[in-house]
């Protein structure tokens, strides 16, 4: 079965005036970098964070990172990003399924930022976390029969484009810090904790 998916991509630009009049160009903060190639040894891509992160995500017999992106964030929830002053994040994209599987299950894991709209600091998340996606994972947890609601592997050559797409327009905030309806995987958050 063929499936289209169809996404409107709205970019916005942001300037601001410093307090000497001058114009500063901010950066898209929603730009996300595919660097995945950057990060392959001997045909397996590898990860930038501890392997005891990724004990913390439930795993089924299959598990590779399919991808990694970069992008950059905010020095604080609200403020724009300015060409000297940003924060630099990633994102691996972690898949895993049993081989009886048609579909399986998706994970971020992400050094970027998560925080209450319009908070302190202290409110806000900070060091690698591992978030589950219900929109690109397969709702039917035993089988794997059920498709995602966006299924970003039905034509490989789109996989990444799709990817983008979905961290650029859900995924990230417009300051590049995590959304509000993403929760972290509670044993990601334990993982910290017990450093």
């Amino acid at each position: 079965m063929i499936r289209t998916v169809v996404f409107s991509v709205i970019c916005l630009a942001f300037t601001f005036q410093n307090t000497n009049a001058e114009p500063i160009k901010t950066i898209d903060q929603r730009k996300i970098t595919d660097v995945t190639k950057q990060f392959v040894y001997k045909g397996v891509v590898v990860s930038a964070f501890e392997p005891a992160l990724y004990r913390t995500i439930p795993s089924e017999e299959n598990a590779v990172i399919v991808a990694v992106f970069h992008f950059q964030s905010a020095p604080k929830a609200g403020a724009p990003i300015s060409s000297n002053d940003y924060y630099s994040h990633r994102i691996e994209v972690y898949g895993t399924s049993g081989d009886w599987m048609d579909h399986g299950f998706i994970y971020f894991v992400t050094d970027a930022k998560q925080c209450l709209a319009n908070t302190a600091k202290k409110d806000c998340l900070f060091g690698a976390r591992a978030y589950y996606i219900p929109q690109l994972s397969t709702s039917d947890r035993e089988e794997g029969k059920i498709p995602p609601q966006i299924d970003v592997f039905a034509k490989p050559e789109l996989t990444i484009p799709l990817l983008k797409i979905f961290i650029r327009n859900r995924f990230l905030t417009k300051d590049g810090f995590v959304n509000q309806t993403f929760e972290p995987l509670k044993e990601s958050l334990d993982y910290w904790k017990n450093m």
